[in-house]
């Protein structure tokens, strides 16, 4: 796989106010992507451990997203390393951003911000009204996030309807 462009190369301190030396590029992929995946897999076992009981518990999973189904992946690059990454899925009847992660080593930067605008901006690009999103209850942080990125809570839509163990959210792209 390889990646299909990058838009920005260049960090300047509003982009990473730890240290602005640092290369700062987004990079558009695909889901398959060596980098995609293993940021994939550093949030599932970051994740893994804090929704345990959920698991030993029996409550059903959804099925991971199909590579075919996910329009575009963002992927920050620092230092050569994945840094931050969130893609953008279509369903059907809505769009969806899935798995915003920034690993360990590259958070308090925004990068988890920059990559919901990169979905944004993808997501414009294509005339889409709307995304949602959902992420769990146990991940207090990405609820602070959304909200205070702009998003509304709503009921759960699609495979998280009823779910109790999550939290979901919508943003309207045209200002509504």
């Amino acid at each position: 796989m390889t990646v299909q462009h990058v838009i920005h190369q260049g960090a300047s301190a509003a982009d990473s106010p730890d240290d602005p030396r640092l290369n700062v590029g987004w990079v558009q992929t695909d889901w398959d992507h060596p980098w995609a995946a293993a940021l994939r897999g550093q949030m599932d076992a970051e994740l893994g451990p804090r929704y345990r009981e959920f698991v030993e518990q029996g409550r059903p999973r959804p099925l991971p997203p199909r590579a075919e189904d996910i329009e575009t992946v963002w992927i920050d690059v620092v230092d050569g390393q994945p840094a931050a990454t969130a893609a953008l899925l279509k369903n059907p009847g809505y769009w969806e951003i899935k798995r915003v992660f920034v690993a360990p080593a590259f958070r308090r930067r925004a990068l988890a911000r920059q990559a919901l605008a990169k979905v944004e901006e993808s997501a414009r690009g294509l005339g889409l009204p709307e995304l949602v999103l959902q992420t769990g209850i146990l991940q207090p942080e990405a609820i602070a996030l959304y909200s205070r990125e702009g998003r509304s809570r709503i009921p759960g839509f699609g495979p998280y309807a009823g779910d109790h163990g999550s939290v979901c959210f919508r943003k309207a792209l045209d200002g509504q």
